[in-house]
């Protein structure tokens, strides 16, 4: 089933990364959009739910622990929080592609 995590903002690619090394299906959904500077246009990659990671997985007490305790606190080893457990929230799948307007 899949599941909302909520994470600190910024820290959305970081998580996914990390819990896809611990073999968990973690995906962010991201978008490519047309920005306008200085009189010419460039492409910047954007996410589209700051703040959330989308998960894959079996809800169970060892992968819940697998999820909060070793993916993530050891990938920021004394760096402060980076998420906060406000939620882990069963959703409908996400979609795994990039938009581009």
């Amino acid at each position: 089933m899949w599941y909302v995590l909520q994470v600190s903002t910024g820290k959305e690619m970081a998580v996914t990364s990390t819990l896809s090394n611990n073999r968990v299906l973690a995906y962010t959904p991201r978008e490519n959009r047309l920005i306008r500077k200085g009189g010419g246009w460039s492409q910047k990659e954007y996410t589209l739910f700051p703040g959330y990671v989308f998960l894959n997985l079996d809800y169970t007490a060892e992968n819940y622990t697998k999820v909060l305790n070793d993916a993530l606190n050891k990938a920021y080893k004394g760096k402060g929080p980076v998420m906060n457990i406000l939620s882990l929230s069963p959703c409908e799948k996400p979609a795994q592609e990039v938009v581009t307007f």
